[in-house]
């Protein structure tokens, strides 16, 4: 019997206006918008990747907007009207109520992409990432909040200026230069700079996790709560990666191991959890450190 790698199920949610207007000069921008829809999803698909919801919004009665709901209508995309207003973007708050409504009623997707680069749709992405689904931010860099980007991860955002065609007036007939990727492709490149955790940030990651396993019984650390209460606040200053940089350097250090762990209510839903050694070095010099604070 032959097996069958899944699909992954995917829904696409483009705020149109956002991706129109992030196209460079002096490239046509509804036409090229289009054009680089028409590539994304094409990608997806030959990358095995099924792609069940395809959502466009804007006020489609907008100037340069004429006739684009028929075109993406072809591609499958259901054109959402929002109303204009002046100096706001409404796409935003009903992208995010959409996605949110897919997020609770539809557990076949497990992969949400965002066309979009507000800093609006913070919300929605941290909801997506704490029930366990993929998320992707892509639009072009200059119209993309950083803080978006830090929330949903920088090998979760696509820069789509990879899907433009750049083929310099020199080529030849046959070679082809090209900057476009894949999007797998580009979630995969390394950072440029790698976080170092240093010792300090060892001992004060060591002391939130001393504390959080004293707060749940030594049941183990529900990871996303950890990061979100505790990791987050402590490390203020630093993006998604530098902080999951020292995790990764205390499990090296064999400190804490993450496991999977199943919900154990007869339900598909599992859950990551950071296991700690009490014996450890490490964990014993935090548990001092603290103790002593707690005897001054």
């Amino acid at each position: 019997m032959s097996h069958h790698r899944p699909q992954t199920t995917t829904a696409i949610f483009v705020d149109f206006e956002n991706l129109r207007l992030g196209v460079p000069d002096p490239l046509p921008k509804t036409e090229t918008a289009i054009d680089i829809l028409r590539q994304l999803v094409r990608r997806l698909e030959r990358e095995g990747k099924r792609v069940l919801i395809r959502r466009s919004y804007a006020d489609w009665e907008g100037e340069g907007l004429e006739g684009v709901q028929g075109q993406l209508s072809l591609m499958s995309f259901l054109p959402v009207f929002v109303l204009g207003q002046p100096g706001k973007n409404s796409a935003d708050l009903e992208m995010s109520l959409d996605c949110m409504d897919i997020l609770c009623s539809n557990d076949d997707v497990d992969r949400f992409i965002l066309v979009a680069g507000d800093r609006d749709f913070i919300p929605i992405v941290r909801r997506i990432i704490e029930t366990g689904k993929q998320v992707r931010i892509a639009s072009f860099r200059e119209a993309t909040s950083a803080d978006l980007v830090e929330i949903a991860g920088r090998r979760n955002y696509v820069d789509l200026a990879r899907f433009l065609d750049q083929r310099p007036p020199e080529i030849t007939a046959t070679t082809t230069m090209t900057s476009t990727r894949t999007i797998e492709e580009a979630l995969a490149e390394p950072d440029d700079d790698p976080y170092e955790a240093s010792a300090e940030d060892l001992e004060r990651t060591m002391r939130l996790i001393v504390l959080a396993d004293r707060k749940y019984r030594g049941r183990g650390v529900w990871l996303v709560p950890f990061f979100k209460e505790w990791m987050n606040p402590e490390f203020a200053g630093m993006n998604n990666d530098a902080r999951k940089g020292i995790l990764s350097a205390l499990s090296d250090e064999g400190v804490v191991r993450i496991e999977t762990r199943e919900d154990g209510l007869g339900r598909s839903n599992s859950y990551s959890v950071l296991a700690p050694d009490r014996e450890h070095d490490l964990y014993r010099k935090a548990e001092a450190s603290i103790e002593e604070d707690e005897e001054l």
